[in-house]
């Protein structure tokens, strides 16, 4: 099963996505219709906590790009927290060429 939600943190400049479960195409189309309907004109930074996702599908990379687009170009994109096969995926990917992976 998949959660997310959305916190505002430092006053509306951070906005942190907490990811729970299979990061999948059933979870990536959800967060990115939320991503969709989010006022981001706060934000400066947008970070993914993937500590607890067990699964990154091609889909929730995707989703990861589509932010960082959609809110804003130069705007910092962090991902935190990913373990085992997440991180390795995220290795393989190159992700860490376009977002910080802290």
């Amino acid at each position: 099963m998949f959660h997310f939600k959305f916190i505002e943190q430092d006053n509306g400049n951070t906005l942190l996505i907490d990811l729970e479960g299979d990061f999948d195409t059933a979870g990536a189309q959800k967060v990115q219709e939320q991503i969709e309907a989010y006022n981001a004109e706060e934000v400066d930074r947008v970070i993914f906590d993937l500590t607890r996702v067990t699964l990154m599908a091609s889909s929730g990379l995707r989703v990861i790009f589509y932010a960082k687009d959609k809110i804003r170009k130069n705007m910092c994109v962090q991902l935190k927290g990913a373990q085992g096969l997440v991180a390795k995926v995220l290795k393989m990917s190159g992700i860490n060429k376009f977002v910080d992976v802290i």
